[in-house]
């Protein structure tokens, strides 16, 4: 699979040619990158009256605040208490987390954010790569142009 620039992404995403499912292969240079971050895919809590778990699912792009049920859900097996920051505990035990690095690229007039799973050394700042993900444009609200995009991936290539 060749590989595209954020800007050829941009060109036929305008011109309709590109299906936001597809994988694609991007390149470009590393503007800058986080440092290593804990994301979840879900967050188990228990309640610390009746000790129901309960496990949120966190979706792509992972928010960084932890989303936490209302009350212990009386359906679910549990005493029907409304939760706020002091009757609940968070199991990380329990809970799918994993490491996160987000690696911004840009050319002249794009930036795209790559979230970077996995226990992985993320690339240095200048560094050239290729990677595979899923697009996604993100729509500024003042802006009808696209002008930033993100994607997931768990690997990446340095381009030499």
């Amino acid at each position: 699979m060749d590989s595209m620039s954020l800007s050829q992404i941009n060109f036929l995403s305008d011109r309709r040619k590109f299906n936001l499912g597809n994988l694609v292969r991007i390149h470009g240079e590393v503007h800058s990158v986080t440092d290593r971050k804990v994301a979840a895919r879900s967050t188990n809590f228990s309640c610390d009256t009746c000790g129901l778990i309960t496990e949120i699912q966190h979706s792509f792009p992972y928010d960084e605040e932890y989303v936490i049920p209302r009350s212990c859900l009386k359906r679910k097996g549990g005493c029907g208490t409304s939760w706020n920051s002091s009757n609940y505990t968070v199991r990380d035990d329990m809970s799918a987390l994993f490491d996160l690095h987000i690696v911004t690229l840009k050319d002249d007039k794009f930036r795209f954010r790559l979230y970077l799973h996995g226990q992985i050394e993320p690339p240095l700042k200048g560094e050239a790569i290729v990677f595979e993900c899923h697009p996604e444009p993100i729509k500024h609200p003042k802006i009808s142009e696209f002008s930033e995009w993100r994607g997931a991936s768990d690997n990446y290539e340095i381009l030499v």
